[in-house]
């Protein structure tokens, strides 16, 4: 007791009442905010684990997708150049000159009176022809092929100049250039 002679007692243990009633209501929240924290931790960490495999498993797909895409693109690359080579082969054949097909046809010009010795490739349509006319008629046929040609009459020739002419007993010798159409 006190020398005063106030008893303390009653508003002690009303204090300590209060106290300790306060110290389990702070307890209780502490316990329920660590609770609250931890399910939030939790929460938040098993979203990150979600949204973390979700973005592995679209990034294999997305590599996944970037293989097929580049196949297909080799694919395509390869083809497109296939083709772009097969259309320049094409244009080379389309635009090549035909010399066994433009020999015959100078070969064909004459008829079997007259011979032809030697044919020399001078360009692209362009030949000397080195040839006999074994007689008169032969050589009229010569001669009515140079006035077809100039008449432009002749479907095969643009031009023919006769650069030579040597008449041998009954053979005439020629030499003549030729220009196919």
């Amino acid at each position: 007791m006190n020398n005063e002679g106030i008893n303390l007692l009653p508003n002690q243990a009303k204090f300590r009442a209060l106290r300790s009633a306060l110290q389990k209501k702070i307890n209780l929240f502490m316990w329920l905010f660590g609770l609250g924290m931890t399910l939030t931790a939790l929460v938040v960490i098993g979203f990150l684990v979600f949204s973390k495999t979700s973005l592995n498993g679209l990034i294999k797909k997305q590599n996944a997708l970037n293989m097929e895409l580049k196949t297909m693109s080799d694919v395509f690359t390869t083809s497109w150049g296939v083709k772009y080579r097969a259309k320049i082969v094409g244009n080379l054949l389309a635009d090549r000159f035909e010399y066994g097909e433009s020999i015959e046809r100078v070969n064909d010009l004459f008829s079997k009176k007259i011979t032809v010795n030697s044919l020399e490739i001078r360009g692209i349509n362009d030949f000397l022809i080195d040839g006999e006319a074994r007689s008169d008629e032969g050589m009229n046929e010569i001669e009515e092929l140079i006035e077809e040609v100039k008449n432009k009459q002749n479907d095969n020739l643009d031009n023919v100049n006769l650069i030579s002419l040597n008449k041998s007993g009954s053979t005439w010798k020629f030499k003549m250039e030729v220009r196919l159409k």
